[in-house]
């Protein structure tokens, strides 16, 4: 009876995790990720930027060719407005600072809240075993779009 119990918690716990279809965000195992908003509110036309931190663990880099890139998601209430200022150390991203993402409102977005949803992606390599792979780390954050 005590086996049916944990069995049947463990498998509606899955099943609450996945339910809307919805999928766990991919992580990146060698790359710590955040991300923010430089402001958590903006007015219909205003600008401002997505502020990513990439932190690759000891031994690991992140290579600046190919080119970083970001994808804005066609759902987007957010939208890009220039492009990526990437710190850099020689042909590597300097992970001490931030990547700066030049966003804007739409000047025809109404007040309320909105959601921008995003993809980066970028290269990493081990210095240590030679091998280098692509990621590409979705990226969703809420703002309010005030009068």
């Amino acid at each position: 009876m005590k086996s049916f119990l944990v069995t049947s918690v463990a498998l509606l716990s899955f099943l609450a995790s996945t339910a809307g279809g919805e999928k766990p965000a991919p992580s990146n195992e060698y790359v710590k990720f955040s991300s923010k908003l430089s402001s958590s509110s903006l007015k219909p036309g205003a600008s401002g930027h997505l502020l990513v931190s990439l932190k690759p663990v000891k031994g690991i880099h992140i290579n600046l060719k190919p080119a970083m890139s970001v994808r804005f998601d066609s759902l987007s209430e957010v939208r890009p407005n220039g492009d990526l200022e990437i710190p850099k150390k020689g042909e590597y991203l300097d992970a001490a600072g931030n990547i700066r993402i030049p966003i804007i409102v739409p000047a025809s977005r109404t007040p309320g809240n909105a959601v921008l949803r995003a993809e980066l992606t970028y290269y990493y390599c081990s210095d240590a075993e030679g091998w280098c792979s692509r990621f590409k780390q979705p990226i969703e954050l809420s703002l309010t779009v005030k009068k």
